[in-house]
């Protein structure tokens, strides 16, 4: 089972139950009210998922679940609540993932975070350009960021500084001469 990506149910994000032999690969999954996976069946294969700020990251009540391959196979889940210390930096949290539930289940191979990504901010248009003394300039920008939420930007102008924290806007107020803009953003 690849769903890729599964977000705020109001229950259980994954739930097996008389359900044997899955493999459940790959996914994100996060805000889930009850569980992030709740497995009360067997033999069923659980690796590569990422799971946050679910109520309970996981619950196993089911027999012989396989929350982790080997480190040659890419090991077992990221928790969030399980990210560090990984002192020989082999990509695997040193201690053991405890799984909720009456099956005793651990992951043996937690993932550890992965590094954070650049994020890119970029100007599209600035137009027209150049421009007349207050003529109105439309500002046109965007940016991303793969692992974290852009929640402002910074528009620097070389000659008048800080004009405005939103990606799109227009102003007819700039200074006279040739300036240089900026995009810089903030994220969480």
């Amino acid at each position: 089972m690849n769903i890729t990506t599964l977000r705020t149910t109001f229950k259980d994000g994954i739930s097996l139950e008389f359900s044997n032999y899955n493999k459940i690969l790959n996914n994100t999954l996060f805000s889930n009210f009850g569980n992030g996976i709740d497995v009360s069946s067997s033999n069923n294969t659980i690796i590569g998922n990422i799971l946050k700020q679910n109520q309970v990251q996981a619950i196993d009540n089911g027999k012989d679940n396989v929350w982790n391959l080997t480190v040659a196979n890419g090991g077992g889940n990221r928790w969030e609540d399980w990210l560090s210390p990984d002192a020989d930096s082999n990509g695997f949290v040193d201690m053991p993932y405890n799984i909720s539930g009456t099956a005793g289940a651990r992951d043996f191979l937690p993932l550890v975070a992965p590094p954070n990504q650049v994020p890119i901010a970029q100007i599209l248009t600035i137009t027209p350009n150049p421009a007349l003394v207050e003529e109105e300039i439309l500002f046109q920008g965007s940016g991303s960021d793969i692992d974290g939420t852009i929640v402002a930007f910074n528009w620097t102008s070389s000659l008048d500084g800080f004009l405005m924290d939103l990606a799109n806007f227009t102003i007819s107020t700039l200074s006279v001469g040739i300036t240089r803009f900026l995009l810089p953003f903030r994220m969480t």
